[in-house]
């Protein structure tokens, strides 16, 4: 594969980093350029932002998996479930998993589960790696039903430490037929917590991501 196709374009402006992750402005460059070109993997020292254990529901194309591993500390741990055949672009093929381990540097902890995060063995699963401990980020880009992002929120919004994130992708309402209601779900979230919203254009009917700022608060 040419070098210029090595990397897929990340699902998230790097600059967006700054706002979602708290990764400090001057270190944004430095993760856009890693984004547009191979890793060089002994310049890694520098970026030691998320300390603990990251976890994102959905995988897509890996583009915010890439991200996390990027902006995570050296000895971090990095959580990814992905169903396979998922409605929403889930789904990636075994030997991708071979790819998107290259994301992070032999000290950190990837762990990639291609499970329905909506059964109770994935929140065992998860639990089992966390061993008493935190999440410090959780990105919620997994099933976008009203229902299924609510479900997402509630078995795992628990697992957030504090003073952890916890993220939504797709918060903009998209058109009907798209079949996203994440929109419907973080109205009504939104509504009772502390939040931040990227969105360029409130009318491009597409994207946009909402942060909670307070972890720690359980599912409500």
């Amino acid at each position: 594969m040419p070098a210029s196709q090595a990397i897929r374009p990340p699902a998230i402006a790097v600059e967006e980093l700054e706002k979602v992750f708290r990764i400090p402005r001057h270190q944004v460059q430095t993760l856009k350029e890693r984004a547009l070109h191979p890793f060089r993997r002994t310049e890694y020292d520098e970026l030691k932002v998320l300390d603990g254990i990251s976890f994102e529901i959905g995988a897509g194309e890996g583009g915010t998996l890439m991200l996390l591993a990027m902006a995570a500390a050296p000895e971090a741990t990095i959580i990814s479930v992905d169903l396979p055949h998922g409605a929403f672009g889930g789904g990636y093929p075994l030997w991708k998993a071979i790819y998107f381990r290259q994301f992070a540097i032999p000290s950190q902890r990837m762990h990639l589960l291609r499970v329905n995060s909506h059964v109770p063995t994935t929140v065992q699963r998860v639990r089992g790696i966390l061993a008493d401990r935190m999440l410090d980020v959780l990105f919620i880009d997994g099933d976008h039903t009203y229902r299924g992002v609510k479900v997402d929120w509630e078995m795992y919004g628990p697992l957030v430490a504090r003073e952890g994130l916890v993220g939504f992708h797709d918060i903009v309402q998209h058109p009907p037929e798209t079949g996203c209601e994440v929109h419907t779900f973080w109205r009504e979230l939104k509504a009772r917590h502390a939040h931040v919203e990227i969105v360029a254009d409130h009318e491009q009917a597409w994207g946009g991501i909402g942060v909670i700022e307070t972890g720690g608060i359980g599912s409500d």
